[in-house]
């Protein structure tokens, strides 16, 4: 089999409007527009280096409610690949959640509408995708969400460090779950919206919504993972 090229990015947080003004010939502020550009850049780069398989690890909006418009730039971006039949890997982030369980992210859209290319990591799960040069596994991991994750009445009336080291080991189980359920045969790339323990924070960490869950880094260690 020939090697597998990927292209993987992460946390676009569209609709950052600092130090921008409002460009008149799109309506869009000028940040937003350097944002967008640079997805052009990295979109452009990956069908120039015939990519066989694009994974975006969450966070694709900077509010959990983006507008409309800025809902269509990432669907133009996003379709631009899938019309070349690359498959994309779209992870749920913690900037994609609604503040309730019930309601959708604001990447649902594209699980509801079936779009052709698409995958939505909306839950733990390994997802096989065939790619021009062969077969990927994709095990998604996306952000926890405590409500979820939590709602087993065991977990009631726990301290906030307590509930951290539940939520930890959730993780962490549901992890090594996803592994037990590969393919030896097939290569294995784990996606995950979370952090890691011992980790080194960059400026990501002022954006934060929410309590962060941390997984420990010897979860992350199996080698069955490429």
């Amino acid at each position: 089999m020939d090697k597998i090229r990927l292209l993987h990015f992460a946390d676009l947080h569209i609709g950052m409007e600092n130090y921008g003004q409002l460009d008149p010939a799109t309506g869009v502020n000028g940040r937003v527009l350097d944002f967008l550009h640079r997805f052009d850049d990295l979109i452009d780069y990956g069908l120039e280096h015939e990519v066989d398989l694009v994974v975006f690890a969450g966070d694709a909006f900077k509010s959990r409610n983006p507008n409309p418009t800025y809902q269509r730039a990432f669907a133009r971006r996003v379709k631009r690949l899938a019309d070349a039949g690359v498959p994309i890997v779209l992870l749920v982030g913690n900037h994609d959640l609604p503040t309730m369980v019930q309601r959708a992210s604001s990447v649902d859209i594209f699980r509801t509408l079936d779009v052709p290319n698409v995958i939505l990591g909306r839950v733990e799960e390994v997802h096989t995708i065939e790619t021009k040069r062969g077969p990927v596994q994709v095990a998604t991991v996306p952000y926890p969400v405590r409500q979820r994750l939590l709602a087993h009445e065991d977990y009631r009336g726990l301290s906030i460090e307590q509930l951290d080291q539940a939520i930890q080991s959730i993780v962490t189980n549901n992890i090594l779950a996803l592994a037990k359920k590969l393919d030896p045969e097939i290569p294995a790339l784990l996606t995950a919206h979370l952090s890691v323990s011992e980790a080194t924070y960059g400026s990501e960490r002022s954006v934060m919504i929410g309590r962060d869950a941390v997984v420990l880094k010897s979860a992350l260690a199996d080698p069955i993972w490429d």
